[in-house]
């Protein structure tokens, strides 16, 4: 996950302004900072001007998400439009005396005051390198596909790459963590399903990588589906991989990362055809206990103090429960915007915004469908269930997901009579298998290795020993 916590929060966040002075010139990133008591999340616009057209793409650095393409980007005058239609994301802004941009972030109607700063030229950074990233052409078949989940009518777009050699082969197909994510899983600069794609199928393995529904090339609404909802997309990816010629449909798998590793066994506990599975950095405890593990794991990198941290945890502990034990859905709202007014300081609230509308974008975001299913599944309900064989790893420095969920996902898994089971924990790599210095999330882009080549090594020989032996 590119922290569990699902990426359109940004429903609950709340504006804190910063400006520098700029010329009228448009093209360029434009970024703001919105938080609240609970977390704060930083928002980049990058704009580039192609001939009298505007086009972009919009960054979530704080959750590691970059490159969702604008699908409307005007710009008139002093006056700006950015929006993203299958998120349902549009931000209106216009140029201050400052030259910088005051407007209104809205997504799904909750409307939240943004104010976004042009970088300086001298602030750009420049493009990162990385050196596992293919180039094409490639050494094997790369296939642009679709398939369809019937279950909610969502075509899902998606890139099969196969080994460029006669016969079947085994396959994976790799589920991205939370939030919208494209076929790549691209995050902080980095693609690691396009190196993990490319590293397997140069070992004689045929991978499936889609966009997420609602995103890049898939219909569908992202930000009205669950992880359940997500595990019928990965089924009907291995629906379409049975009909392959090129396919051993006795031999698919699922590789799912973060979140996709809490997708992964319901997949598997609710299709027959998914053969084994590749869990890393997955959870085993409930959405509750991981955003408090992450507060707590993330306290070195946030600046807070014991005082604030303690603050944080009961606020935050107070409003999953709130939603994890009130079975009426306008009983559970009511409870949480009482709890909200009485706990919010009136600093944290922007001038533009009443304590009532606060109240609501927090509330509307916390009882979503994804954040209520994400904050009372309990993973170890499903792995209790799993049959085939299981490789779980982690980083010993991911700040995200404990290392330490290894050994509950071993024995939920074990207890329950299924003995091929392995669990790994690779020294000093964070919670995208890079090898770093302290795990923070701010590390991500700065390194340069997408994925450490032992991780690679690690899943691509037990693959092979599961399909072969």
């Amino acid at each position: 996950m590119k922290l569990i916590i699902r990426k359109n929060l940004v429903f609950i966040l709340i504006l804190l302004n910063s400006t520098i002075a700029i010329s009228q010139d448009f093209s360029g990133t434009w970024s703001g900072k919105l938080q609240n008591q609970l977390t704060e999340l930083q928002l980049a616009f990058n704009i580039e001007k192609q001939d009298a057209a505007y086009k972009g793409t919009m960054d979530s650095p704080s959750e590691n998400i970059s490159g969702i393409p604008l699908s409307n980007a005007v710009i008139d005058d002093s006056k700006v439009t950015f929006e993203i239609s299958r998120l349902k994301i549009k931000y209106e802004g216009v140029l201050n005396k400052d030259g910088a941009l005051e407007g209104v972030f809205n997504q799904q109607g909750a409307k939240i005051p943004l104010v976004l700063s042009k970088k300086r030229g001298g602030d750009t950074p420049s493009k990162n390198n990385r050196p596992q990233e293919p180039i094409k052409p490639y050494t094997y078949i790369s296939e642009d596909v679709t398939f369809i989940n019937n279950i909610d009518d969502v075509t899902l777009s998606g890139t099969l790459s196969l080994p460029d050699n006669n016969g079947k082969f085994p396959a994976v197909i790799l589920i991205s963590g939370s939030g919208p994510q494209n076929r790549d899983q691209e995050i902080a600069g980095h693609k690691p399903f396009l190196v993990i794609s490319d590293y397997l199928v140069k070992k004689g393995i045929a991978v499936l990588r889609y966009d997420d529904r609602g995103f890049g090339k898939s219909s569908g609404d992202f930000s009205s589906a669950d992880s359940y909802d997500f595990a019928q997309d990965a089924i009907a990816a291995v629906n379409f991989l049975k009909n392959r010629n090129q396919i051993d449909s006795n031999k698919i798998g699922i590789i799912g990362h973060s979140e996709g590793g809490l997708i992964a066994p319901i997949a598997s506990n609710i299709s027959q055809s998914i053969n084994f599975i590749v869990l890393m950095a997955a959870p085993s405890s409930s959405g509750d206990k991981i955003l408090l593990d992450q507060i707590r794991l993330q306290k070195n990198f946030t600046g807070l103090s014991e005082t604030e941290l303690g603050t944080e945890l009961k606020t935050s502990k107070k409003v999953f429960d709130i939603i994890k034990n009130t079975k009426n859905e306008k009983k559970m709202v009511e409870n949480l915007k009482s709890y909200l007014k009485s706990s919010i300081i009136k600093s944290q609230i922007p001038n533009h915004m009443t304590i009532d509308e606060f109240v609501e974008i927090q509330s509307k975001a916390m009882t979503s469908k994804w954040m209520q299913f994400f904050l009372k599944h309990n993973p170890v309900d499903e792995l209790k269930k799993i049959k085939v064989p299981v490789l779980a790893i982690n980083g010993t420095k991911d700040v995200q997901m404990s290392f330490s969920h290894l050994n509950t996902i071993k024995d939920a898994i074990t207890k329950s009579g299924n003995s091929n089971v392995s669990v790994k924990a690779f020294e000093g790599l964070n919670h995208l298998f890079q090898k770093c210095e302290t795990g923070a999330i701010s590390e991500y882009m700065k390194i340069e290795q997408t994925i450490s080549p032992k991780v690679l090594e690690t899943m691509s020989n037990w693959i092979k020993q599961v399909v072969y032996e």
